[in-house]
């Protein structure tokens, strides 16, 4: 047999026949607009019709998919809407009409190629800025609506990728959202993509959906040819191709027994504290976004919000939202979450791959630019905004603030004096909220990681952004699928750093958690645990598979493995040896 590695993107098994397909280029009609200045005119206003036209039937579309129940995605998973929404809002926006529009009467051309010509024009934009996650989900999303309009404006059926009567693993080369959406899932036990991220609104739908899926597959549909018999573990992020019957009838046991027994195992301990074999208690908690994540969440328990993205309320508005308006939302997530545990409110983590109305980019490198705490602290008006509207919502629960991306002292000064005129300004206006709010800052940035010691005295507590600090340490974009295999979070660089973080902490008196999708694997939930970590904060996806490894061993066992990893000398070695430790425990 053959083993192939990719990116685990969506948990689970899957064993059985490929369904290869690959994308064909779309064909689109290029037609300028020719004849008399009357005539020439009146063709401009039937190709803007037809694309006002195109654009309604899109849009009654997407309304009629967003309304239609669907029984397969998951009752807590609202991801398939959220981006239902931004594929309606960029059919509303106005810069693309009026973009597409004058494309159609200055340059003279028909409708179908002008569309085409809008969205080479805004994608070009964005990937000149950078290409990182959220602006690579984006340009994707540019595309899905772009294939849209034009599909409707030439009257092509957009036909299905998958059409099977019996189950199949997809293999693919990439694939939108609305071919994601639109797919007869129902014979799809599992997907692997030759492109793709962990972070993309596929892979974000794979996991809505419960299919099992691998992607940055390299070279997939160059070794894969239909009907090859296929298992892939989309929780570790491998395929296996080329099986021998017996490897074939192990894999199908593996499927068909232990993964189920896994599942009910995991589920059965929903509402039990994570506590090792020898009594140390490590706190579980969750990384949410909007509202509706509080729904999984009470169905499985949680000790608190670790990590509660506020961008969502800036990215999908017309203009900045209004201190009232960040007010009602945070206060409604501290209620709903009043009787888990705290919520720790991220201030504004802008920029570099997330815009916000009217922000300029303008910026070669926009990862390492005006990003995150930079941009509030040279915005002190939206900063002051929403950290007033923090404070207010700490008056209705448990509420911990947390500032992003710090690279040293002086940032995180400014920060907090910028916070103690909030705390001044509500003051005046007697306004209540609590006087002795928890504040704390993330360490997602080697200079932070290393002066961790100073930074320690000026808050309660760390929260490791992990995602940001190995992309960072290791030099490697974890969205760009070409070097996505060197993103190694169990790089020894990256274990030194985060001994240091936490050691430093734990000599300030002040506790250290972890946010990023480290956290939410097992392997790196142990290894961080095992490193000293206080708590762990992850998708509302990871926690039931998080709670039962922490659940089956002991704290010194994570400590002894910890120290033993700490000692090898690169990233593969570790994984190994972690893995090995991990699966020895679970047979014994």
């Amino acid at each position: 047999m053959k083993v192939l590695t990719g990116i685990g993107a969506s948990q689970g098994l899957a064993l059985g026949p490929a369904l290869v397909y690959r994308h064909a280029k779309q064909m689109i009609p290029h037609t300028k607009i020719r004849g008399s200045k009357t005539r020439k005119h009146a063709l401009a206003d039937s190709e803007e019709a037809r694309f006002d036209s195109a654009v309604e039937a899109v849009k009654t579309d997407i309304m009629a998919f967003s309304d239609a129940p669907d029984a397969s995605v998951s009752p807590a998973s609202h991801e398939h809407a959220d981006i239902l929404d931004t594929h309606l809002m960029m059919l509303q926006d106005s810069e693309f009409h009026a973009t597409v529009k004058n494309l159609i009467r200055t340059d003279a051309i028909n409708a179908e190629w002008a569309v085409e010509r809008a969205c080479d024009l805004f994608t070009s934009s964005l990937e000149a800025a950078q290409k990182d996650a959220v602006l690579t989900e984006r340009t994707v999303d540019i595309k899905d609506v772009g294939t849209r309009i034009i599909r409707s404006l030439t009257g092509t059926d957009h036909g299905q990728i998958v059409k099977t009567d019996k189950d199949v693993i997809l293999v693919c080369d990439s694939v939108l959202p609305s071919e994601v959406m639109d797919m007869d899932r129902s014979h799809v036990k599992g997907i692997i993509l030759a492109d793709g991220s962990r972070t993309s609104h596929a892979a974000i739908l794979f996991r809505s959906y419960n299919i099992p899926a691998v992607v940055a597959v390299r070279d997939v549909l160059d070794q894969i040819a239909g009907d090859d018999e296929i298992f892939i573990d989309g929780t570790e992020g491998e395929v296996i191709i080329r099986m021998e019957p017996d490897d074939h009838s192990r894999m199908q046991s593996f499927c068909e027994g232990r993964w189920a027994t896994w599942e009910r195992t995991v589920r059965d301990l929903a509402f039990h504290k994570a506590v090792t074999t020898d009594g140390k208690f490590i706190p579980l908690k969750a990384n949410v976004e909007v509202l509706a994540e509080l729904d999984m969440l009470a169905k499985i328990g949680c000790d608190g919000i670790g990590l509660y993205r506020t961008e969502f309320l800036f990215i999908h508005s017309h203009s900045l939202p209004s201190e009232d308006k960040q007010f009602a939302a945070y206060r409604a997530m501290v209620k709903g979450m009043e009787a888990q545990g705290a919520v720790t409110i991220r201030t504004l983590d802008i920029g570099g791959d997330k815009i916000i109305p009217g922000m300029e980019l303008g910026e070669s490198n926009p990862a390492l630019g005006w990003r995150a705490v930079r941009f509030t602290l040279a915005e002190p008006a939206i900063f002051l905004t929403q950290l007033r509207a923090i404070l207010r919502a700490s008056a209705y629960g448990k509420v911990r603030i947390m500032f992003p991306m710090i690279s040293g002292l002086l940032e995180l000064e400014m920060a907090l004096k910028i916070l103690e005129q909030a705390k001044s300004e509500l003051r005046s206006r007697n306004m209540p909220f609590d006087e002795d709010i928890t504040v704390g800052t993330m360490i997602e940035v080697p200079s932070a990681a290393l002066c961790s010691d100073i930074l320690a005295r000026k808050v309660d507590f760390f929260s490791i952004g992990t995602n940001d600090l190995i992309q960072y340490t290791i030099a490697v974009d974890r969205s760009n699928s070409r070097t996505a295999y060197l993103y190694r979070p169990l790089h020894p660089g990256v274990l030194r750093l985060l001994k240091i973080i936490i050691d430093n902490a734990h000599q300030a008196g002040i506790t250290v958690e972890s946010c990023g999708e480290m956290a939410g694997t097992t392997t790196g939930a142990l290894l961080l645990m095992g490193l000293g970590i206080d708590g762990l904060s992850m998708t509302s996806q990871s926690l039931l598979d998080v709670r039962k490894a922490i659940r089956s061993i002991s704290y010194d066992a994570a400590r002894e493995m910890a120290l033993h990893a700490l000692n090898l000398t690169n990233a593969q070695e570790i994984e190994d040896y972690i893995r090995k430790t991990i699966h020895d425990r679970s047979t014994t």
